[in-house]
């Protein structure tokens, strides 16, 4: 060793004295050991004599010595604390590590390298007890992930989960598979799930972005259709920590329970409808009696509309689905084209379904004995015609005598309109009163028929158009429930019928807009008379709605009312009331029993 060498090493041997640690400096040509500090003989039980001067690799365990050696000759780092067999493990039983990486310094007479070894065996021993610990929680871990994915797989709904990619994650359970299929892992959980990408996107943010975990509790339950299954869907956030790191999905399945929730709404359905026919028997019959014998001209297409029209809302008003939504295909065909063969074709079919509901739930309704209008006679009106009968001296008192006994209240003869008025607003959700009937008047129902029946389209018509919602309502200080007012009066052999609601009323400046958009001939001063705007409601296929509805919409309900009461030598109009609402006035000629 060099005196330049010497002096340079003499200041870190002085120095290590001092350190409570293993310290060697090795020639990086020769590998020998230069200097160690005192701890380092006391650390790998040989003599400080016997150190200096050693091969470092001679310190190692010899199915090490060679892999040391050419660590140290290729200069390579292989990684701090790296645990070598020394030979001293076999007599101390302590385990030394070593920072092979070491720490290169250079003299200007060769470098050095300086090595610190670190005794670990506590370390160590902590380290395998710590190990042997985490293998058994470890095998615990693996028993209850076993038993937990069991339960899991015995639970009646499936279980996935994703995360911020959201792709379908590998721990999900068998009856998840059952629902969703075997190849769901890492598939996109809006596909899996057959939702919206948009809906899961936007889960995503607000859930993981934000954080916003009350909103997967709004979102509630979601439906899905999945490989031919009705499948309900609930989302639970899963937390790590304060933070969401995945959502767990999952999903029922509710095809059983629709399958007999559709067969109960269907068995509502039906049992509602059996109740109307048998509370309006009559009307029902008379309905069916004009179907057997149509007297519609094929080749007006506009009568034929009005016809359909009507017996669309009568149906629907004894809630007989099917048949309604017979009519209303055809009705929606013939706003596109028409052919008169059609219209014979519709009555077929309708005969046809008629037959059908009649030859299920006759068994019930009756519907084959003859059913004529309730007139009530008394043994007393008995005597009282059959001595005007006697007495051919009283024709004149005998008619009005027939014509008397024969007429009913408005409130009895329209019972069915009042219903056709509730049923109408549920629909629409709309809530409302009961009809409120005013009248001193008695009527015979049946010259009316056909106008009565057409005026299930103003009933229906003001529950859709007219009455404004609970909310809207109760905002500009009207009560939740609107009001529909039925008024039949006598003047001068003429009947006037009047339907008033509270509604919003009709706005003529929306319903002159639609004229116009839809290039109806308007007269120039058409927009300064409202009775004429007004008119524009009873025009064919007039309709204030851009698009029908389930109730009103195709422009034909006022028409097919203003044409019935034409026939009976009447009219009908519309007007705004001063205290709000509408009123539909329709007036009609009192038909004498003989010509009924």
């Amino acid at each position: 060793m060099s005196q330049e060498l010497d002096a340079f090493l003499k200041p870190l041997e002085d120095a290590y004295r001092h350190i409570q640690m293993p310290v060697m400096v090795i020639s990086s040509e020769s590998s020998l050991v230069m200097v160690a500090n005192p701890i380092t003989a006391k650390s790998t039980g040989y003599r400080n004599t016997e150190i200096k001067g050693m091969h470092f690799s001679r310190f190692f365990k010899p199915e090490d010595q060679d892999r040391v050696q050419a660590m140290l000759e290729a200069g390579n780092e292989l990684g701090s604390y790296t645990e070598f067999n020394l030979r001293v493990v076999r007599q101390s039983g302590r385990i030394i590590h070593v920072d092979l990486n070491g720490h290169r310094v250079p003299t200007g007479h060769g470098d050095v390298i300086i090595f610190c070894l670190h005794d670990i065996t506590s370390l160590k021993k902590a380290n395998e007890e710590l190990e042997e610990k985490v293998r058994l929680r470890t095998a615990d871990l693996e028993t209850s992930k076993i038993r937990i994915q069991a339960i899991l797989n015995s639970s009646l709904q499936g279980f996935v989960t994703f995360s911020r990619d959201l792709t379908i994650e590998s721990d999900f359970s068998l009856k998840a598979v059952q629902i969703l299929g075997d190849d769901i892992f890492g598939k996109r959980a809006a596909d899996v799930l057959c939702l919206s990408l948009d809906l899961v996107k936007n889960l995503s943010i607000m859930v993981f972005d934000q954080q916003k975990t009350e909103l997967l509790a709004q979102v509630g339950s979601l439906e899905s259709e999945i490989h031919g299954r009705n499948v309900s869907i609930q989302f639970t956030p899963i937390f790590e920590g304060p933070l969401v790191k995945r959502i767990l999905a999952t999903v029922t399945d509710i095809t059983p329970v629709k399958l007999l929730r559709q067969k109960a709404e269907k068995l509502e359905k039906e049992s509602r409808c059996l109740v109307m026919i048998l509370k309006s028997k009559t009307i029902f019959m008379n309905i069916i009696e004009a179907i057997q014998e149509v007297d519609i001209d094929p080749l007006d297409l506009l009568s034929v509309r009005r016809y359909v029209h009507t017996l669309k809302g009568e149906f629907a008003f004894f809630e007989c689905e099917d048949i309604a939504e017979l009519c209303e295909m055809w009705e929606y065909k013939w706003t596109k084209s028409y052919s008169p063969a059609e219209f014979q074709t519709f009555v077929q079919q309708l005969r046809f379904v008629l037959d059908d509901f009649i030859k299920r739930y006759n068994n019930v309704l009756h519907l084959n004995r003859v059913v004529m209008d309730a007139v009530s006679l008394s043994i007393e009106n008995v005597k009282r015609l059959a001595v005007m009968v006697r007495d051919q001296a009283q024709p004149t008192r005998v008619i009005e005598f027939l014509d008397e006994i024969v007429q009913r209240p408005v409130e009895e003869v329209l019972t069915w309109l009042g219903d056709a008025w509730l049923i109408a607003a549920r629909a629409v959700g709309k809530k409302v009163e009961p009809v409120q009937w005013q009248s001193n008047v008695l009527i015979y129902v049946t010259p009316y028929r056909k106008l009565f029946n057409s005026l299930i389209h103003a009933v229906r018509n003001a529950a859709d158009h007219a009455i404004e919602t609970p909310e809207e309502r109760v905002s500009i200080g009207k009560p939740e429930k609107g009001k529909l007012i039925v008024k039949l009066e006598l003047v001068d052999s003429v009947y006037h019928l009047r339907l008033q609601d509270d509604g919003r009323g009709v706005d003529l400046d929306k319903v002159l807009a639609k004229a116009r958009s839809i290039q109806m001939a308007i007269p120039d001063d058409l927009a300064k008379n409202p009775e004429k705007i007004m008119e524009l409601l009873f025009a064919p296929g007039f309709s204030t709605k851009n698009s029908p509805t389930q109730l009103s919409g195709m422009g034909i309900g006022l028409n097919a009312i203003k044409e019935e009461a034409r026939v009976l030598g009447g009219d009908a109009k519309m007007i705004n009331l001063r205290e709000g609402g509408a009123e539909l006035q329709v007036w009609f000629r009192k038909v004498p029993i003989l010509e009924s």
